[in-house]
C-alpha cells in the first residue's frame, strides 16, 4: 500500500502570469474545499482538471454493528 501523502496545495504562477493551482493528498470533495478561497480570489477559472484523487472515497474506519442474536 503507498504511504498517505501529506495534504498540500501548490501555486504555480507561469511567465505569462497564468496561475496553477493543484491539490495534493486530498480526498474527495476535500480538495475543492481546500482551494476554494484561493479561487475565488483569483478570479476566473479557465479549465479544471480533476485528478483520481477527486473521484477517491474518504478513507474513514469500519464500524461494526452488532447482529441479533439468532
Amino acid at each position: 500500500m503507498p504511504p498517505i501523502e501529506a495534504p498540500r496545495i501548490e501555486v504555480t504562477v507561469s511567465p505569462a502570469g497564468e496561475i496553477r493551482i493543484e491539490t495534493r493528498g486530498y480526498q474527495g470533495a476535500a480538495c475543492r474545499n481546500a482551494d476554494a478561497p484561493l479561487r475565488a480570489a483569483l478570479g476566473l477559472v479557465r479549465s479544471d482538471q480533476p485528478t483520481a484523487e477527486m473521484y477517491a472515497a474518504a478513507v474513514s474506519a469500519p464500524t461494526l454493528q452488532e447482529r441479533p442474536p439468532g
